[in-house]
This record gives C-alpha cells, structure tokens and sequence, in this order.
C-alpha cells in the first residue's frame, strides 16, 4: 500500500507541495501574512490524542508511534503515518474528526484573536487535515487558510520551510508561530518567528533557535523555554503588522 500511494520521493513530494501552495496561495494580496502550525501551537494539545480516544483506535495510535520511531521525523515517517490514516473506516474516520473538533481546547490568546480576525492567516498542519477542517467550521473562524497532507502531498518539516520560502518569494512578510523541533524550518525561514511552549516544555527547540535573533517565544498556560526571548501575543502581532521590512 505505501508504494502506491507514495512512489515520489521526498525530492518529488516538495515539488508536488510547491505547486500546491502556488495553486492556494496565489489569491493573497496582503503584504504581510501570519503561518501557524495548528496542534499545540493554535490547540492546547495535540489533536490526534483526542481523535484515537474518541475513535477507540489506540492501536492505530500506537502504531504510528511505532512508525515515527523507526523513521524518525521525516518525509518518510510522515508519508507512511497518512497511510494509517487511509485505512480508518470513513464513517469512522469523519465521525471522530467532527467530535474531535468539538472537544479540541483553543488557547485562549488565540481564540480571542481568531474571533475577530479580518486578515488571512494560514494554517498549516502535518496531522489530520480533516480535524483542523471541522474546528475552523466549528468555531466560524474566517480569513484561514488550511494547509495539510492530501492525495499525493505530504506535509513534512521541510516542507513547512517550503512553504515560507515560497510566501517570501512572492514578496510577502511572515509571521510565523509553532510549538516544536517540526516547526524550526517554518520559524527559521520567516521574517519573524515566535515559539509557543507546549506541554512538554517544547523539547530541543531552544537548542535550534537561540542562533536565530527573530525568533522569541511568547509563553500562554504552559511555563516558559529557558534562554529565549519572550513577549506577549498581541505585542508579537502589532509589532508585525506596523513595522516596515
């Protein structure tokens, strides 16, 4: 089964992705645009938790666990992970989604933004695509972009960079938020990037950014990254909308 549905390499999967964010992002006329990952950056927890409980498949759970520790964070382990995804039910599959979205908890300082949110902000999510679907729809946010692994396309750390590189080629400004080593790409390659801890306390990501001055962190229910930089959330957005690059 992942032979077939995933011959390219991960060479042919970013060129894939490329055209793709071309295809969906071309109608964006702002300048300056906010990229988010989704689980534990925009969400307090990772949502897949949530939909195995609610789905009753742990062992599905485990077995992507299994898959991301053989094959580490990468294209790989990503590509072969969806195809476990594929093979749920779909009646299954949709239903543990719809009750995902309705269980997920929103970090506060981003519910309140997202309410009344009147610019495009793109998520990005390399989890279930089709959970983040139904939260926007849940909570009625408008202006998101939903950015995620379909088909043939896979959504990877690298391509998470892919896709600022490509945002900056077309002369846009980026802010860009995430919560773990996965995002560092997305972080690095913005004009500004900002780390919001997870439950976990963010592990390795201080490591990787403190050689990076335009990435900070600002710090919302889980405790702070030591030796990086902190600031509000409504600071982080204003001090980005009104500077001049």
């Amino acid at each position: 089964m992942f032979e077939t549905l995933f011959f390219q390499s991960e060479k042919q999967n970013r060129k894939r992705c490329i055209k793709y964010f071309a295809d969906v992002l071309h109608e964006i006329k702002h300048s300056h645009i906010i990229v988010t990952d989704s689980d534990e950056t925009v969400s307090m927890d990772d949502t897949s938790n949530i939909f195995f409980e609610t789905s009753g498949l742990l062992n599905k759970k485990d077995k992507i666990k299994e898959i991301f520790k053989t094959h580490g964070i990468t294209y790989d382990g990503f590509a072969r992970a969806y195809t476990e995804y594929l093979s749920i039910p779909e009646n299954i599959f949709k239903n543990a989604c719809t009750e995902t979205a309705k269980k997920a908890k929103i970090r506060q300082d981003w519910s309140s933004f997202l309410e009344h949110n009147t610019t495009p902000i793109i998520f990005v999510t390399a989890g279930i695509m089709d959970i983040w679907k139904q939260i926007i729809k849940y909570h009625k946010w408008q202006n998101i972009i939903l950015i995620g692994s379909h088909d043939n396309i896979i959504i990877s750390p690298s391509v998470k960079g892919d896709l600022i590189k490509k945002l900056k080629k077309n002369d846009k400004k980026v802010l860009a938020f995430g919560d773990s080593r996965l995002d560092c790409p997305m972080l690095i390659e913005s004009n500004v990037g900002y780390v919001i801890p997870n439950i976990r306390g963010s592990i390795g990501v201080s490591n990787i950014v403190k050689n990076y001055p335009h990435i900070r962190q600002i710090t919302m229910e889980y405790p702070k990254i030591p030796d990086v930089q902190s600031c509000m959330f409504k600071d982080a957005i204003k001090s980005f909308f009104d500077t001049r690059y």
